[in-house]
Parts: C-alpha cells; sequence; structure tokens
C-alpha cells in the first residue's frame, strides 16, 4: 500500500495509513482516512481521527487526540491528554497536560500549551511563548516572543501579547491591544 510514492500499510488499530518509516504503537488509533508519514512516532493510546496527519519527527502520545483535519509536523510533540482539533502544530511547539487546540489556531517555533490552556479560534501561539494554566486564547488573539501567559487569564479578540510580557492575573483581555517589553499583569 502506498499514498504517493510512500510506502506504508494499514494500521491494525483503525486502518489509517502508517508510513514504513513511521513507528505507531498497536494501542494507538488511526481512523481510516488519517496519516501517519515520515519519521513520525504515535504512542500510547494517542487517538489519530478523521483526516489528521502526523508527520515529520513529530510525536504524538499519551492519551491525546488529533482530529479533523489537524497537521501536527516538524518535531512537535503532543502529550498527556492534550487534544488538537481543526489545527495546526509544527515546528518544536510542545502540547501537553489537558490543553487543548483547536478551530483554526496554530501552535509553532518553540511555543508551549500545558496545563488546561486553550487556544482556539484562529489564534497564534509562536516564539519561545508559553501558555498555561486555565488560560484562553482565543478569537484572533496572539501569544508570542518570550510571552507567558498562565492562571486564569483570557485573551480575546486581536489582542497581541509578545515581548517577554507576563499575564498570570485573573483577568480578561479583549479589544484591539498590544501588551509586551517586560510589561506585567499579575
Amino acid at each position: 500500500m502506498s499514498i504517493v510514492d510512500v510506502q506504508g500499510h494499514q494500521h491494525v488499530n483503525g486502518g489509517g495509513f502508517v508510513a514504513d518509516t513511521a513507528h505507531v504503537d498497536e494501542t494507538a488509533f488511526v481512523a481510516p482516512e488519517a496519516s501517519v508519514l515520515r519519521s513520525a512516532q504515535v504512542t500510547g493510546n494517542a487517538r489519530i481521527l478523521d483526516t489528521a496527519l502526523v508527520s515529520d519527527n513529530a510525536r504524538v502520545g499519551g492519551e491525546a487526540i488529533i482530529e479533523g483535519w489537524s497537521r501536527i509536523t516538524g518535531n512537535a510533540t503532543i502529550a498527556d491528554q492534550a487534544k488538537v482539533a481543526r489545527s495546526l502544530v509544527h515546528d518544536n511547539a510542545y502540547v501537553a497536560g489537558n490543553a487543548t487546540v483547536s478551530t483554526n489556531s496554530v501552535v509553532f517555533q518553540d511555543a508551549k500549551v500545558t496545563g488546561d490552556a486553550s487556544i482556539k479560534n484562529s489564534s497564534l501561539v509562536f516564539g519561545h511563548a508559553e501558555v498555561s494554566g486555565h488560560a484562553v486564547v482565543e478569537d484572533f488573539a496572539s501569544v508570542r516572543g518570550y510571552a507567558k501567559v498562565g492562571g486564569n487569564v483570557v485573551i480575546r479578540d486581536t489582542v497581541d501579547i509578545g515581548g517577554r510580557a507576563v499575564v498570570t492575573a485573573t483577568v480578561v483581555i479583549a479589544g484591539s491591544c498590544k501588551i509586551a517589553g517586560r510589561a506585567q499583569i499579575v
């Protein structure tokens, strides 16, 4: 079996395509329309659903769920009970814990999303940015640079958190504002 000159086989648990160069544990699930390519690894009870793709050197493990048209590429890692739905995680990005990345959002470069954080509705997390705790980044917002967002923060609309800003207070930040430099909202 092959997909566009990629040699592989159907995964025993779900029937999805697994390149011969990739590794997928038998306990993991790869849906019939999903694919695991190149040197990607899917371990534990991870589930690759719908038309999701895991490729390059990406790793998905634990009980993580990748669904919709999601793409996990580069050296990205999705671990624990994290969920990625209809979104892109690539480069050296790390998503773990109970974190979710959904609805056309992108986490890339060396960004980290952990804890119960939620990135959704076309939002971006990139650079060396970290989003953790119960933070929500939604509705076209971005967290970038070396910024850290955590706690019970909600960042929405077109808010841009960058530089080395730290936002950990219980606060909702909305509208079209920028928080950058070494600003702290704690």
